[in-house]
């Protein structure tokens, strides 16, 4: 109906008409259907000390920067993967470090990425639905898809946390929402998720499924965490493939903390080399405590505390700890998300 063979076109012309209907035919592009992108996450290590002295350099053009932004609030520097366009370390996570000054406070806001905040030096707080958490190094604090938060800073020495979020993931769904407010949270409120959840195998009978559907736990005491990797430590109660790792879960479900990404801890024991395992999940490292060695691939990284590194999706890796002290890595990985849609998958040597 619509060619015979008298009809006169160049190849030339066709491929003009395709790109003026916005429309591709496959095999002029001369190439299998389905292949990966073309740009992915690489592995990648980054040095606490380049962090550590970008975040204090940001001072000195404070008054440079744009007002009335929530960036501006903060210092925020983003781990950005030299593979990837943009400012994420994956396609899925976003992960920063951020510096609060004393007296600073960060206006109320939520937005539909969930995100964490993993504390490492000073002290500050965040406020999540009215509800105040002191931090402390080793702390983990969630806050929920479009939960109301700010972050203050009242003590008298500067603040410094890790953020994790899923919004790289939530954007390329065309799914970001953000909202700000001016006016502070009502804050008297301090330790009810800890009340209700923070005792393992108890749940109020008041406490609804719906409740609980986001988030149950909202602050992680690194007390209780430390406790229990020295526990399972002592006991030799560790995994071929991560040594001593617990994740971070919902005690009212026992789900990871979100949906599309998950937290963990692990302890890397002196003189362990886990075996080589690989799975189809990002996982992106900041090593709180100690030094070692990550195989990802064929590439060693050596670093030390305060560094971070990102494993990519389907790569082979391994931990090793030479020293005389245990490693302790905390890690953002988007394998709840990888179970979910059905595509996950894990194998070791």
């Amino acid at each position: 109906m619509y060619t015979n063979k008298n009809d006169k076109i160049s190849l030339e012309d066709y491929k003009a008409e395709l790109d003026n209907l916005s429309l591709n035919f496959a095999a002029i592009l001369d190439q299998p259907l389905i292949i990966p992108k073309a740009k992915k996450t690489l592995a990648h290590h980054w040095r606490w000390n380049d962090v550590h002295r970008i975040l204090h350099q940001s001072l000195l053009f404070q008054d440079k920067l744009p007002t009335g932004l929530a960036g501006a609030e903060r210092r925020i520097v983003r781990l950005q993967n030299p593979g990837l366009n943009g400012e994420t370390v994956t396609n899925t996570m976003s992960m920063s470090a951020q510096l609060l000054l004393p007296g600073e406070i960060a206006r109320p806001h939520r937005h539909t990425p969930v995100a964490f905040r993993f504390f490492l030096k000073g002290r500050s707080f965040t406020t999540v639905h009215g509800e105040r958490n002191d931090m402390l190094p080793g702390d983990l604090v969630l806050t929920p898809y479009m939960t109301w938060h700010d972050h203050g800073n009242d003590s008298d020495e500067p603040g410094i946390w890790i953020d994790g979020l899923d919004y790289p993931l939530v954007r390329e769904l065309d799914a970001v929402i953000k909202k700000d407010i001016e006016k502070a949270q009502n804050t008297k409120r301090t330790g009810t998720t800890e009340r209700r959840f923070g005792s393992a195998g108890l749940r109020p009978t008041k406490v609804t499924p719906q409740e609980t559907k986001l988030s149950s736990m909202i602050h992680y005491r690194w007390v209780t965490t430390e406790a229990m990797l020295e526990k399972m430590a002592a006991a030799d109660d560790a995994s071929k493939n991560d040594d001593i790792m617990i994740e971070y879960v919902n005690p009212a479900t026992g789900n990871s903390v979100f949906n599309t990404i998950g937290c963990y801890i692990q302890m890397i024991r002196p003189g362990v080399t886990t075996v080589k395992q690989r799975e189809v999940a990002h996982k992106v490292y900041q090593v709180f405590r100690g030094s070692g060695k990550v195989v990802i691939g064929d590439q060693t990284f050596e670093y030390e505390e305060g560094d971070f590194f990102v494993i990519p999706s389907g790569s082979w890796h391994q931990h090793i700890n030479e020293g005389s002290n245990p490693t302790i890595l905390f890690s953002l990985q988007d394998k709840p998300a990888m179970e979910r849609l059905g595509l996950y998958s894990h194998e070791s040597e």
